[in-house]
């Protein structure tokens, strides 16, 4: 049908309602895709000195099927998960010069629906053939891949040295939030679904990003500062040093700074402003007038200070 009901409809006089499909979609209709919801661990699956792998606390929103909808859930406490599902095991370390791929994953199924004979939630583990060039396996329909894991000869638990584990789910957010991403390819994960009637927002490493073209990402500032200052009068035409400084904590690296000075007679008499000593602190200012001359008044000068990423002022 092409109308669904909503969460809370009441029910008909028959006991018809809401049904189970209906409620997903309404979900599908609030997030931006399949994926973990922000807030708990930075990471969603670890090793364990057993063989065994341990499930974070977390919650997911995750979808069955294509059109299905979404299954807003998660986990509450720590488990362990291995191949037969929650408390199970994964075979030891592959033999020498071999390496194998394991893939965590979870699955939430629907009574009735999509070939499901149960509604009760799994977490697992499906292992790879150990091989030389091993390949990443197939995980069962529907289940959606939280992390995976290249184990090498030299294990001796899931925890050990000669295991390389990666968080691969992406997180997800409430359409028109913020989408947390762990690096740029998870952010272009996104790309083709932002368009002008849903713009995407995304943060990498503390850098917001805005997209509603399906294209071309666009950086939000990661920090900025602008004020102004009076440079005094001067028995020179090069002013004396004033010192600016910045908001305590605002920059994590040297910004750009830019700054003009106001005055009335920029076209015939105008003072030119001059950075140096540009810190994540603060900078010197001074002020240079053209023709050469002293001058004996303040002379007001504006600033502006950027840092467009994390790391870096440019971007």
């Amino acid at each position: 049908m092409a109308l669904y009901r909503s969460i809370g409809a009441a029910l008909e006089d028959d006991n018809s309602g809401t049904n189970p499909i209906d409620v997903r979609k309404d979900l599908g209709g609030l997030f931006i895709r399949a994926g973990v919801l922000p807030g708990e661990t930075p990471w969603l699956v670890a090793g364990a000195s057993v063989w065994t792998y341990t499930l974070w606390a977390s919650s997911w929103v995750t979808q069955t099927a294509t059109g299905d909808g979404y299954h807003l859930w998660g986990n509450d406490a720590t488990v362990f998960v291995g191949e037969t599902g929650v408390d199970g095991h994964v075979p030891a370390a592959p033999g020498s010069s071999l390496s194998r791929i394991d893939i965590i994953w979870i699955r939430h199924p629907s009574n009735g629906e999509n070939g499901d004979g149960t509604s009760a939630p799994a977490a697992g583990v499906t292992c790879g053939t150990p091989q030389s060039s091993p390949t990443a396996p197939a995980i069962p329909a529907g289940a959606f891949e939280l992390a995976r894991n290249t184990m090498t000869s030299a294990a001796t638990s899931t925890a050990s040295t000669g295991n390389t584990i990666t968080q691969t789910a992406p997180y997800t957010a409430p359409r028109g939030g913020v989408v947390v991403c762990r690096n740029y390819p998870e952010r272009n994960a996104l790309t083709a679904l932002a368009t002008a009637v849903n713009p995407i927002y995304a943060d990498v490493a503390g850098v917001l990003w805005t997209c509603n073209d399906a294209t071309n990402w666009r950086p939000v500032p990661f920090a900025q500062a602008a004020g102004s200052a009076t440079v005094g009068s001067s028995a020179a035409a090069l002013s004396n040093t004033v010192a600016v400084t910045f908001p305590t904590g605002r920059f994590t690296v040297a910004p750009e700074v830019f700054a003009q000075a106001l005055d009335t007679s920029v076209t015939t008499d105008p003072f030119l402003p001059m950075i140096d000593s540009i810190t994540a602190t603060g900078f010197n200012l001074r002020l240079y007038r053209v023709n050469g001359a002293v001058w004996s008044t303040g002379r007001p000068v504006q600033w502006h200070a950027v840092q467009m990423l994390s790391t870096a002022a440019a971007g």
